[in-house]
C-alpha cells in the first residue's frame, strides 16, 4: 500500500493493525538517507512506520488481511529531537560507524533481531546507541503539545530533552571533556532550528493542528480475484501496460484472425482465465473473462452469473447502461455494457422472451470483462 506525505514534514503511523506489516523493502523505501534509515529501522522495531516529508512510503498487506484495515497517522513529534540528538551522536562516532552500507546493515540485523551489542566503535554499537538515545527522547519529550512544537519554546523544551539524553548516554560511554562542552551546542541548536531550517513555523504550526483535530488515515481492502469494478477486475486493472503484464508472464499471442495489420492482440497466461486486449501502441482496451466470467461478480451490487436483468438495472441506477436485446451483443446474443468512471463492465444475457427483458427477468449468463469505454468485451469476434 503506497501512502504518500505532503505535508513536508514526517509522518508516523499508529501501531500497524493486522493484515499489515512493514517489509525491510518498506523500511528503506520509506527514506533511505541516514537519519531516516535509522528512524525508520527504530520504528519498525515498534510495529509503525513514518513517512519522511513530502515523500511516497509504502507499507505491506500480509495473506492476514481478509477485508479491511485502517490505519492512522499523525505528526512525528519526535522527529526535531531525534535529528538533533542524530547529528551530535554521528559527530562523536567513528568514521566506519556512520557509513550508510554498513549501518544498513546493523538496522537490518537490529531489526530482524540477530545483532549484537558490537564492539566500540562498530556499525552495531552505533546502532544500538541510536536506538537507546531515542528511546529516551520518546520517553521523555511528550511535554510539549504537537501543535507547539515549532514555537521558540517548544523547540528549546526539546533541546532540553535531548541535552539531557545525550548527557546520559557520555556518562554511559564514558566520554568527557571536550565532549561535553560540544554538547553545549545543543544548547545553540534551537534559535537555528526556528530561524533557519522552519522559517514557516507558523504555518507549520498550523498543519499540526489540522492533523490533532482529524488524524490523516488510509485504509486498505483485499479485493477478492473475482470482483469487477470498472477499472479491472481482482488485482488486474486497466491501468496496466505491455511491459508491467510481460513481467507478470503474459506473452503476446497476436491475433486469432489478423496476423499482419491487427488492431489488437491478445496476451495470455497459462493457468489464467482472463486474459488482455492490447493495441499495437501498449493501449489496454479490455480485460475478458471468457468461461471464467460465471465466477465474476461485481463490486458494485454483486450482480453475478444469474442475477436477474432488474438487479443490474437496480444495481447500476444512476450510471449510463446500454441494452443490446436485438441480438446485437456479437453472435447473435443480447447483453448490456454499462459505463462507469475508468471503463465500463460488460455482461451477456441468456435468451429470453421480450416481455421478460422488458420486466428485466432475463437473467445475466456471465460477465464477459471490462474494457475502456466504448471497448467493454461484447461477444463480438475481434481476435484479441
Amino acid at each position: 500500500m503506497r501512502l504518500r506525505n505532503g505535508y513536508a514534514f514526517p509522518l508516523r503511523l499508529d501501531k500497524l493493525p493486522a493484515g499489515l506489516a512493514l517489509r525491510l523493502s518498506d523500511v528503506w523505501n520509506n527514506g533511505d538517507d541516514l537519519v531516516n534509515l535509522v528512524r525508520n529501522a527504530y520504528w519498525a522495531l515498534h510495529n509503525r512506520a513514518v513517512l519522511s516529508g513530502a515523500a511516497l512510503g509504502t507499507v505491506t498487506a500480509t495473506p492476514e488481511l481478509e477485508k479491511t484495515a485502517t490505519t492512522t497517522m499523525d505528526i512525528d513529534s519526535d522527529a526535531v529531537g531525534f535529528d538533533m540528538a542524530l547529528a551530535f551522536l554521528m559527530v562523536i562516532a567513528p568514521e566506519q560507524a556512520t557509513l550508510k552500507p554498513a549501518i544498513k546493515t546493523a538496522a537490518e540485523a537490529a531489526i530482524k533481531g540477530t545483532v549484537a551489542k558490537g564492539e566500540a566503535g562498530k556499525p552495531s554499537a552505533w546502532v544500538g546507541q541510536a536506538f537507546s538515545l531515542i528511546d529516551c527522547i520518546v520517553k521523555q519529550a511528550h511535554t510539549t503539545a504537537p501543535a507547539d512544537l515549532f514555537t521558540g519554546p517548544g523547540i528549546r523544551a526539546t533541546a532540553d530533552v535531548v541535552h539531557a539524553c545525550l548527557s546520559d548516554l557520555l556518562k554511559q560511554l564514558n566520554l568527557q571533556g571536550t565532549l561535553i562542552e560540544l554538547l553545549d551546542t545543543v544548547k545553540v541548536l534551537p534559535e537555528t532550528v526556528e530561524t533557519i531550517l522552519y522559517p514557516l513555523a507558523n504555518t507549520l504550526a498550523e498543519q499540526v493542528g489540522g492533523i490533532k483535530q482529524q488524524k490523516p488515515l488510509a485504509t486498505v481492502q483485499r479485493r477478492s480475484s473475482g470482483t469487477v469494478r470498472f477499472d479491472g477486475i481482482g488485482d488486474l486493472n486497466l491501468a496496466t501496460t505491455p511491459a508491467d503484464l510481460r513481467a507478470r508472464g503474459y506473452t503476446d499471442h497476436g491475433n486469432l484472425y489478423d496476423d499482419t495489420n491487427p488492431a489488437c492482440v491478445s496476451y495470455e497466461k497459462a493457468g489464467q482465465p482472463l486474459t488482455y486486449s492490447v493495441e499495437p501502441n501498449g493501449r489496454v482496451l479490455a480485460i475478458r473473462a471468457g468461461a471464467s466470467g460465471t465466477k465474476l461478480s461485481t463490486e458494485i451490487g454483486g450482480i453475478h452469473a444469474g442475477s436477474t436483468l432488474a438487479q443490474l438495472r437496480t444495481a447500476f441506477r444512476g450510471y449510463q447502461i446500454h441494452e443490446y436485446l436485438n441480438l446485437d451483443f456479437g453472435q447473435g446474443t443480447n447483453g448490456v455494457v454499462v459505463d462507469g468512471p475508468g471503463g465500463a463492465i460488460a455482461f451477456s444475457l441468456d435468451t429470453a422472451a421480450p416481455a421478460q427483458y422488458a420486466s428485466g427477468q432475463a437473467t445475466v449468463t456471465f460477465v464477459n470483462g471490462v474494457g475502456v469505454s466504448g471497448h467493454a468485451p461484447t461477444a463480438m469476434e475481434i481476435g484479441c
